[in-house]
């Protein structure tokens, strides 16, 4: 197994393998938050050094009785940050960039990046969420919440690293922010020439035959797409 899978696989499996659970107890808790009406399925995979397990509960979408199974595909939300953690990981390890290179080396000269007391914001407070930047952006509006970033462009984001001014120094703080992991994202995709789904696909998802995981589904992925819900009620996507 190569050292990125290794890195990714312990990203999103540690939080269930820690807890060492049984099938029963594993299977006990999908029944009930199935059976409760939380969601109308679910799909757990595990892979140790036994192999790759499934456990499955449920039907695709509250209107559609299919059985849900492994090969299901799901919005991944905020996860999707793990790609662009991990994809500037690499650029790091491969020399493409420094960890502590400050963001305004690879921005236009027209953005104005904020400092604080002369202190730079780098590529490694964007992935550490040290920035210094809110939650969300200052001149977001969200004309749909089902898909908030839909309307965001490149000039929103500039228009907002141009107008903000941080409160503290970058990389003493924690703070968790969206618009943080936006503007890194948006930076590796510059440095590289490349847009930011075919820069994860080639470098990351490519080598660990994740051939489901796409920014746009394929037709063929729409076909076992699991209907994203809020509790009894369909969201679009």
């Amino acid at each position: 197994m190569s050292f990125l899978k290794k890195i990714f696989l312990s990203c999103l499996l540690a939080p269930i393998l820690s807890f060492a659970m049984t099938d029963t107890e594993i299977e006990d808790i999908m029944k009930k938050c199935v059976d409760e009406g939380h969601t109308p399925g679910m799909v757990i995979g595990i892979i140790d050094e036994s192999g790759t397990k499934f456990f499955k509960y449920g039907q695709m979408a509250v209107d559609d009785p299919t059985p849900i199974d492994e090969n299901a595909v799901f919005e991944t939300g905020s996860i999707s940050k793990i790609f662009t953690s991990l994809l500037f990981t690499q650029m790091v390890k491969n020399g493409d960039v420094k960890f502590d290179d400050p963001i305004d080396m690879y921005l236009p000269k027209e953005v104005s990046v904020p400092e604080y007391n002369g202190k730079k914001i780098t590529l490694g407070h964007l992935a550490t969420h040290r920035a210094g930047f809110d939650y969300m952006p200052e001149n977001f509006i969200m004309s749909d919440i089902y898909n908030p970033f839909s309307e965001y462009s490149v000039e929103y984001v500039y228009d907002f690293l141009s107008n903000f001014k941080l409160t503290y120094e970058p990389g003493t703080k924690y703070r968790y922010s969206n618009v943080g992991v936006v503007i890194l994202g948006h930076i590796l995709s510059l440095i590289t020439n490349q847009e930011f789904e075919n820069l994860v696909s080639d470098r990351l998802l490519k080598s660990m035959e994740m051939d489901s995981t796409k920014v746009n589904l394929t037709d063929e992925m729409e076909n076992r797409f699991a209907t994203p819900h809020i509790r009894d009620k369909i969201v679009p996507h």
